[in-house]
């Protein structure tokens, strides 16, 4: 079965309507006392990749995580002053975070030179600043981040921000990591 999943930019100056393409594959069976299957793989492709995660009938994120096709024991956790990160998947061609920041916490003003991002909101409501645009997110929307870039995002909600970071290009390492302004010292 295939479906389309949009949400509309709503004519907002700055933001990406998120289109998925998306194929539901049952991959194991997990049944409730009346033989309904409750889990299902469903693969979500965006711009050229394709990130599979577990989702429940729904369509709904059961954990709130994106997977691999196989499921590694330990994923990459990095935790900062700001919140922190998990490593989805890492591969030569793209890496993909699932990153949290913390009520009233901001990553640093910052740009890449090998790598492009985009971001998409899982929960909470974020302020973007992509070079000189302000541009404000919440659940379900996305924003495209190109090389170069000045970017970062601000949590100035009482909840926490949650989004899926993809990166895409040719090299992800934190030393491509240009910081401007960080409001931890981290100059």
């Amino acid at each position: 079965m295939k479906k389309v999943f949009s949400r509309p930019n709503q004519n907002r100056p700055g933001k990406t309507g998120c289109r998925l393409l998306a194929k539901m594959v049952q991959v194991s069976e997990k049944h409730d006392s009346k033989g309904a299957t409750s889990l299902r793989h469903l693969f979500c492709l965006c711009p050229g990749k394709q990130i599979p995660f577990l989702t429940k009938p729904n369509g709904y994120n059961q954990k709130e995580e994106l997977i691999g096709e196989k499921r590694k024991s330990s994923m990459e956790e990095d935790h900062r002053p700001w919140g922190y990160y998990r490593v989805l998947s890492d591969e030569t061609d793209h890496k993909v975070k699932r990153i949290v920041v913390y009520p009233g916490k901001r990553l640093s003003l910052q740009r890449h030179r090998l790598r492009a991002e985009h971001w998409f909101i899982v929960s909470g409501e974020a302020l973007v600043i992509r070079d000189r645009e302000q541009i404000p997110l919440s659940r379900g929307e996305a924003v495209d981040i190109p090389k170069g870039a000045l970017h970062r995002i601000e949590n100035t909600k009482s909840e926490p921000v949650v989004f899926i970071e993809v990166q895409t290009g040719t090299y992800f390492g934190q030393d491509d990591i240009e910081r401007i302004e960080d409001d931890f010292g981290r100059l």
